[in-house]
């Protein structure tokens, strides 16, 4: 009876440290050169808990790869960068560039226990609320000026960014929420329209390209399976029908007027003349208004070609980019920015093992509970945004990875089961 008391306690005291972590997955600043989210304290205490009951646990493969990864960061940090490019690293930048491996590798740590203990879904719940309420005061802060939130919640004056240090991933965490909702089975077809339309709205007020090519991928991704399937009823296929003729209907509407409502969306949501230009100019989306990003993956493939194999270190981009190019950009592009650092060969193993899992998680879903499709689903707008973001200390990313990675090692019966 005790056994059993103690044990409804434990999961007591991890669900009311978890509703207060996933909402604040919502927040993260720099502070002293160093991403922070409040949601880092309800972690350790998390984390900390674990061992307390000895109810950690973590693939073989996970910790070979965490330590080979620090020694390999280390080395070229200290030893490769000076030998090879003569430039010696600040051991405080190194130490920063080691505490966002060590944080992320807690968030993944948390993810894949959290899995195991059937409590991932409070996570993903209560961190999608959270999205829901940031993007109802994106709507709110767009239209009727707040004067003492516009600094905080704002970049540039009229880019949303929620309590992000940055619109872009703002706009990829909504993205990942959408996702949540899109796949929630269980929530009535009114509220899931209606949370879903509140997200969409806001990656328009976040200005973010990346953002809008998110959420036409996410159509894409979402609407072909829907289209194709096997098991379309006459409702669907009206619905569907319906559908194409209203959008072939507004396509036509839409190139006859293109510029005059791109004109006008830029007139009522300020922010969104950045994303004008992914139709106006798009080689002038990539390299102006602030992108910069062509200057970016030069900068990251030139550091690629000088050191393929080991990388150039972490702490070390932004100073070493800066000796020899004279720009410090990072690279906006994660699988860039970790094939920089890593080098190619961890680089090549991790995303080699992240899109294994991707892959299983889609054989798994293929059974009669699609719940299991969630987890992959929500690690896709990362997946897409790292394309043009650094997204590699993402802790969203490392928690649900760390999920997925628990869910795919299970058969696939018990893999459905328990992601239910």
């Amino acid at each position: 009876m005790e056994q059993i008391q103690s044990e409804f306690n434990y999961r007591k005291f991890l669900i009311f440290s978890l509703v207060p972590m996933a909402l604040l997955l919502n927040q993260a600043n720099v502070i002293f050169g160093v991403n922070t989210s409040l949601s880092d304290f309800f972690l350790f205490t998390t984390i900390l808990f674990f061992p307390l009951k000895k109810d950690i646990r973590l693939p073989i493969t996970v910790i070979l790869f965490i330590l080979v990864l620090t020694g390999s960061v280390i080395f070229t940090s200290f030893f490769w960068d000076t030998i090879h490019f003569h430039f010696y690293a600040d051991p405080n930048a190194v130490l920063r560039g080691y505490m966002k491996i060590v944080a992320v590798f807690l968030y993944f740590t948390v993810g894949y226990n959290l899995a195991r203990l059937g409590l991932i879904s409070n996570i993903l719940k209560w961190f999608s609320i959270g999205a829901v309420c940031l993007g109802c005061l994106s709507l709110l802060a767009t239209f009727i000026t707040i004067p003492f939130l516009q600094d905080i919640v704002f970049y540039g004056g009229n880019r949303f960014r929620g309590l992000m240090n940055d619109p872009n991933f703002f706009a990829v965490v909504q993205s990942t929420a959408l996702m949540y909702f899109w796949e929630n089975k269980s929530m009535k077809l009114k509220a899931k329209f209606i949370n879903c339309l509140i997200l969409i709205l806001s990656l328009f007020t976040s200005g973010s390209k990346t953002g809008m090519v998110l959420l036409v991928l996410i159509f894409i991704f979402k609407g072909i399976p829907i289209v194709f399937s096997k098991n379309l009823n006459k409702q669907k296929l009206t619905l569907i029908t319906l559908f194409v003729l209203i959008f072939t209907v507004l396509f036509f509407f839409f190139v006859t007027y293109f510029t005059v409502l791109l004109d006008e969306l830029s007139q009522i949501i300020p922010s969104f003349q950045r994303v004008t230009e992914l139709f106006t100019n798009f080689e002038g989306a990539i390299s102006d208004s602030g992108s910069t990003r062509d200057l970016a993956w030069g900068n990251a493939s030139q550091l690629i070609k000088f050191s393929p194999f080991i990388g150039i270190g972490i702490g070390t981009y932004s100073d070493l980019a800066m000796f020899l190019f004279g720009n410090s950009t990072i690279a906006h592009n994660t699988y860039l920015q970790l094939a920089a650092e890593w080098g190619m060969i961890l680089t090549v193993i991790f995303i080699g093992y992240l899109f294994y899992h991707m892959i299983v998680a889609s054989y798994h879903s293929k059974g009669k509970n699609t719940n299991s499709k969630l987890l992959r689903d929500m690690l896709i707008p990362f997946l897409i945004g790292s394309l043009s973001l650094s997204l590699n200390n993402a802790r969203l990313f490392w928690l649900l990875f760390g999920a997925l990675v628990f869910f795919t090692s299970l058969k696939p019966r018990n893999f459905d089961n328990s992601l239910e």
